[in-house]
């Protein structure tokens, strides 16, 4: 019985953190999923195919065994870390916004935006650095009162 009730928790906790990578991985996961899950309740064969594609491969963007890019959303393409930084940033933009953070002695700023740990926001001029546990603390607390 405590393993059943056990189970049951973890499937719901679970379904709360399912979220929190595909969150990071791509900003329109969580959009796409929802419409997904909107077209399939009116009936639509494809969004109910599309949804077994993008469960299998965790999210709108993959690669399949050959290293063939898959996206599942018209106009939209895989770009590195796009959960993790602003959406709208360049890689050039965030060389230029790091190099003059340095020059301004931003040093613990820096590389608390540089910490894997970090989800990356603009923070006017800047960028600033929130730990992935703080980011998330609302999907973590869901949790708590399962």
């Amino acid at each position: 019985m405590v393993i059943k009730k056990a189970l049951k928790y973890l499937v719901k906790a679970g379904a709360i953190l399912e979220n929190i990578p595909l969150r990071i991985d791509e900003y329109n996961n969580i959009p796409f999923k929802k419409f997904l899950e909107e077209a399939i309740k009116k009936g639509v064969e494809k969004a109910n195919l599309t949804k077994i594609v993008f469960g299998g491969q965790k999210g709108i963007n993959a690669m399949d065994a050959l290293s063939n890019k898959i996206y599942l959303a018209k106009g939209i393409t895989q770009k590195p870390d796009l959960g993790i930084y602003p959406k709208d940033i360049t890689k050039e933009e965030l060389h230029k916004i790091l190099i003059k953070m340095l020059k301004e002695k931003k040093i613990e700023e820096v590389k608390q935006i540089l910490n894997q740990r970090s989800i990356v926001e603009r923070d006017g001029e800047y960028l600033k650095a929130t730990d992935y546990i703080d980011y998330f603390k609302d999907d973590f607390l869901k949790i708590e009162y399962i």
